[in-house]
């Protein structure tokens, strides 16, 4: 059965998520520092925000893992009948890639920080403009489909629904 809209439990981890990303995407700076630190032979002591960085990149790595599982277990929406296929087919790669992201990120930022793993490194530096991207795109397609298609594709997000079809 198809939910009609998201339950309680997904609106949580997608807010929680949004705003951890959000955070990492700001407080980066203290990271940064220290990994600059070890490159350049001088380690630095990591800062609180270095150490915030860290917890936070695996917690956001545990949410998106519980949130993967709800998803699969529970379902979600279908998207508005209106939709034209290209976009239905945009949001879909969307939140592919959103969800790869929420699970790699992690991964690479902690090869980068225990391993030192220059690639990992790498990788972690250079994604983090392309989910800057996708999150844009993301909002993007939640203010069209809220403003200018008049669907509840954003609302739903707000507002839990545990009916089924």
């Amino acid at each position: 059965m198809t939910p009609r809209g998201y339950s309680r439990q997904q609106i949580l981890l997608h807010w929680s998520l949004a705003i951890l990303i959000l955070s990492q995407m700001i407080l980066h700076d203290g990271i940064v520092a220290v990994l600059d630190g070890r490159l350049s032979g001088a380690p630095i002591e990591p800062s609180l925000t270095a150490k915030l960085h860290i917890f936070v990149g695996f917690l956001i790595f545990i949410l998106a893992g519980i949130r993967l599982f709800v998803r699969l277990d529970r379902g979600v929406p279908k998207a508005p009948a209106s939709e034209p296929a290209p976009l239905k087919l945009i949001a879909h790669l969307t939140h592919i890639a959103l969800y790869a992201f929420m699970l790699v990120m992690p991964i690479s930022g902690a090869l980068t920080w225990f391993q030192d793993a220059a690639l990992a490194n790498q990788a972690h530096s250079t994604a983090k403009y392309l989910l800057a991207i996708v999150i844009l795109l993301h909002i993007s397609g939640a203010l069209y489909q809220h403003f200018i298609a008049k669907t509840e594709v954003l609302t739903r997000m707000l507002r839990a629904n545990d009916e089924t079809l």
